[in-house]
């Protein structure tokens, strides 16, 4: 798997399309699934292991303080 930073926003982005392993740092990260993001139906960790079918893996932040993840994609 290669394995990447990726600096979040409070914008939501896509960070993954397909299996990953996600971890935070500096806070929790929240996250959706599908085609777009969907900031109303979402959810909120500090790691996430993706291998299912639902869709694209959207990422962002709420804190004003920096959160990064590091990606691990297959």
């Amino acid at each position: 798997m290669a394995t990447t930073k990726i600096t979040l926003t409070k914008t939501p982005q896509l960070v993954s399309t397909g299996e990953c392993y996600l971890q935070s740092r500096g806070g929790e990260f929240f996250f959706s699934f599908g085609a777009t993001a969907n900031t109303s139906t979402c959810f909120h960790d500090y790691k996430l292991y993706y291998n299912s079918p639902f869709g694209d893996v959207w990422a962002w932040k709420v804190v004003d303080n920096e959160v990064s993840l590091t990606a691990a994609k297959a």
